[in-house]
């Protein structure tokens, strides 16, 4: 004969807890493994040094250094502009988003994987550095350490194709 229905053979609706807490803590370890092995791949090659440079003559000058890509000492002068209250060089490394930089404005940046790509407003001049190239008013120039550039004011690209954005952190 069947026994009686008890009311204490009910299932268990508890919440599973232990292997919650099992799978989290597993988990925890391999996304710390993933998240390292990211951000080493993202640090792999040095972040863009740049040297913003005012001569004794207040002419304004920009420094572009990267020695992982064996580029070194880069200068882009602008030899029709003058500063009066800037000082005489300031150094930015660009290992983080938004640093501020003395002179000009940022357009863009991307440093998902560094050195990535930056992109600049400076004396009205457009100027984009890259790994692959560098881009002086939308014209490609292969990179050359040591080389000299000037950027004059009749090499400004017209205001309507200059893209103007808010400095950042403003």
């Amino acid at each position: 004969m069947p026994e009686a229905h008890s009311g204490n053979n009910r299932p268990d609706m508890r919440f599973p807890i232990k292997p919650v807490l099992l799978f989290f803590a597993a988990l925890v370890p391999v996304y710390l493994l993933v998240y390292w092995g990211i951000e080493s791949t993202r640090r792999a090659s040095k972040p863009w040094e740049l040297g913003f440079i005012v001569d004794s003559n207040r002419v304004p000058s920009l420094r572009i250094r990267q020695p992982n890509l064996g580029i070194g000492d880069v200068l882009i002068r602008f030899p029709d502009e003058r500063l009066t209250n800037a000082p005489s060089e300031t150094i930015v490394i660009l290992d983080r988003p938004q640093p501020p930089i003395p002179f000009g404005t940022r357009i863009s940046q991307d440093l998902t994987f560094l050195p990535g790509v930056e992109t600049l407003e400076l004396m009205g001049h457009e100027i984009e550095i890259a790994p692959r190239t560098l881009v002086l008013n939308r014209k490609e120039t292969p990179w050359s350490s040591n080389a000299v550039f000037e950027l004059r004011s009749s090499d400004k690209l017209p205001p309507e194709q200059l893209v103007k954005k808010k400095r950042f952190g403003q």
